[in-house]
């Protein structure tokens, strides 16, 4: 159950000297003149105890204030919506509608999978495939706990399961809708401080959820408390099996024997069949993140996965409408980058990265050599071109032929196009997905905007992105535009001739491996 906000309020004695009484006026003297009735102390102590008595009042009144207006999910789509600070905005409201539960719709023989998410996006997303697939092979129903969609600082990392579990339990805003109603940053309450930081959202806002539960049982799970679990399932502490980690990389599943199956990174590795033989009606897990983290042989099992991973493919008709415009400005035939500049060791290693890129992309991609490119100069700097441009052929594995022909982007470029007859095929428009703020400005994607004059993001294409701006959620109220940014970074990425992604990157590799393969009719590229 949810709390209310509340305010304690601390007890005290005030003690109090009364006045002194007064003398009947048949025993005054003559000609004297009574005192007043209030010495000077005793004024002050009426005045504070008038303030104390305004200060109590004050603190009622608020706390049934933040009572009467705490968050209600269930009508947030009315109330926001109907508000007149929103009105002309015409909000496209994503819902919050978590799976409804009274207990009694729950069969007792029923055996359920849980596990704890963390960190970015595509953490969460590998986590998800692997719970999908654990869930599946062992025919228990999985527990899906919402997305967390994250600015920079609004992510947590991996933490041991009591901490992880602690911090997701307290992840949800329920108690928190006043810091929707603050419009500057500089005004906000401390329990609003991360308010705008992230969002919540269902999986099922960005994949097709309906196509997994035809093929196996999930619940929505946004309530980590275990009074959730006792009072909507009816599972009770004695039945529940708890797989505590106190490492990233600490439990692995195998369906082969667990000695032969540890690896380097791994510190135990759990049998499946074992742990299916397990009567427990809940399997709580902590972290399931790791494309290795399932270690599959059965030719059954690995096509379960291969099923789930495909079926992780972005769905969300908004962003294909949107994306699929962004397309057909490009001119249809275009090469993507997904380059990853912005945090950690991608931006310590960016130019490295972005050279390695963008020798994929002219070499493999279109079919430039090292003497094609050394002969002709395309470059103002020469010196940016990757010092093992040579060496790199026998390294980088070929990608599928791109159209070299010259399409009719609708957009302007950025730069007059290659005249050269043999450099003509670098005038084919090249997209970049990125999280640097200032694509055009960044020293290391530089190199792109001089090898390609048609050089484009999607800050180059405002008017169809302009469908975002009324996106918000039905959560916690926040617009979602921002949050939104990434998923058609990758789509559009994805929907080019050819990607080339960022080497150690989880997101690149899912742009290159899933993304990409699935929009082009090709069999997704497994790992793990």
């Amino acid at each position: 159950s949810q709390s209310s906000p509340s305010l304690t309020l601390e007890k005290g004695a005030y003690r109090m000297h009364a006045p002194a009484p007064r003398r009947s006026p048949s025993k005054l003297r003559r000609g004297h003149v009574p005192r007043d009735v209030w010495t000077a102390p005793e004024k002050q102590m009426a005045l504070i105890v008038l303030l104390l008595v305004l200060a109590t009042l004050t603190c009622f009144g608020a706390a049934y204030y933040l009572l009467v207006t705490r968050w209600e999910h269930k009508v947030l789509q009315a109330e926001v919506s109907a508000s007149d600070s929103h009105e002309s905005l015409h909000l496209e409201v994503v819902p919050f509608e978590p799976d409804d539960l009274d207990g009694s719709s729950i069969h007792p023989d029923t055996k359920f999978l849980s596990y704890l998410p963390h960190s970015g996006f595509h953490n969460q997303r590998i986590a998800f495939e692997n719970a999908l697939v654990l869930a599946r092979i062992l025919n228990r129903t999985l527990l899906v706990p919402p997305v967390r969609l994250a600015k920079a600082n609004g992510t947590s990392g991996y933490m041991p399961f009591d901490a992880l579990l602690n911090y997701t339990i307290h992840a949800g805003k329920q108690d928190l809708i006043h810091c929707a109603s603050f419009s500057s940053y500089a005004t906000l309450p401390t329990e609003c401080v991360n308010y705008f930081d992230y969002t919540l959202v269902s999986w099922d806002w960005i994949v097709d959820l309906d196509s997994i539960r035809a093929e196996q049982d999930i619940l929505e799970r946004w309530d980590f408390h275990d009074e959730w679990i006792q009072q909507h399932l009816h599972i009770s502490e004695d039945e529940t099996l708890i797989l505590k980690d106190d490492n990233a990389y600490h439990y692995r599943f195998v369906d082969l024997h667990p000695q032969k199956s540890l690896g380097p990174r791994y510190l135990e590795s759990i049998s499946i069949s074992e742990l299916n033989k397990h009567p427990h009606r809940l399997l709580q897990i902590g972290t399931l993140f790791g494309s290795s983290r399932l270690r599959l042989r059965d030719s059954w099992n690995v096509a379960i996965r291969t099923d789930v991973r495909e079926k992780m493919v972005f769905a969300n008709p908004l962003f294909h409408e949107i994306t699929d415009a962004v397309q057909l400005s490009l001119g249809g035939a275009y090469l993507a980058a997904h380059v990853r500049v912005g945090d950690g060791h991608f931006t310590t290693n960016a130019r490295e990265n972005v050279r390695v890129i963008w020798q994929r992309l002219v070499h493999n991609s279109l079919g430039f050599s090292t003497n094609d490119l050394a002969n002709n100069s395309i470059l103002e700097d020469e010196s940016i071109l990757p010092s093992n441009f040579a060496g790199l052929d026998a390294l980088l594995p070929e990608l599928s032929p791109s159209s070299r022909k010259r399409t009719n982007t609708h957009l302007r470029c950025q730069r007059p196009p290659h005249t050269d007859p043999h450099l003509i095929p670098l005038n084919i428009p090249l997209f970049i997905s990125t999280d640097a703020p200032e694509p055009s400005a960044h020293e290391a994607l530089r190199l792109f905007y001089d090898t390609f004059p048609c050089t484009f993001t999607l800050s180059d294409v405002p008017e169809q992105l302009a469908l975002l701006d009324n996106l918000q959620s039905g959560y916690d109220g926040l617009m979602l535009r921002d949050f939104a940014i990434p998923f058609l970074d990758a789509m559009v990425a994805a929907k080019a001739d050819d990607v080339v992604g960022t080497e150690g990157s989880t997101f690149s590799q899912f742009v290159e491996d899933v993304l990409w393969m699935q929009y082009h009719g090709w069999d997704i590229v497994q790992r793990g």
